[in-house]
């Protein structure tokens, strides 16, 4: 039972990340993404068993959108889950119907450029990252945007 979460993750990692001098930073940053946009399971091949289990948890929580006032955590929800299971196109969606709710949502932003880096969609991920930057209030945010754009661009 893997209860961890993306949100779990990133809330304890960035209460750190503001002690940290420059160079530590960037050494962060490098280590932090690679724990967001690398699935837990991506060492071994995922198991038909956990990847029928993630779908059925997929289902139920899709079953419960339409009487849901607002269905955007479960939109994220879904979408982490298909994040654990490798399927970042279907988790782009998800993360996109978030969107259309909640369109100055940072977070979303933040997980959707996330996906793109995964997906080396620098442009989409870079564009991304500076809509997390226009409707973030968080400055260790901006700053983790920041650094991701200066580093994409570098990739381009």
């Amino acid at each position: 039972s893997h209860k961890v979460t993306l949100n779990s993750v990133f809330r304890l990692l960035t209460s750190y990340f503001c002690f940290l001098g420059d160079s530590m930073k960037k050494i962060f940053l490098m280590l932090f993404s690679l724990l967001i946009i690398t699935p837990v399971f991506s060492q071994q091949k995922l198991s038909d068993e956990f990847i029928n289990q993630v779908k059925n948890q997929i289902e139920v929580i899709k079953s419960n959108i339409p009487s849901e006032k607002n269905p955007v955590p479960s939109y994220i929800r879904i979408a982490e889950l298909y994040i654990s299971i490798d399927d970042i196109d279907n988790a782009i969606m998800y993360f996109e119907k978030a969107k259309s709710v909640e369109p100055q949502n940072a977070n979303i932003y933040y997980r959707i450029a996330m996906c793109y880096e995964k997906k080396k969609n620098f442009s989409k991920a870079i564009e991304n990252w500076e809509k997390c930057i226009r409707y973030s209030n968080s400055p260790q945010i901006t700053e983790i945007a920041k650094k991701h754009i200066k580093f994409l661009k570098e990739m381009k």
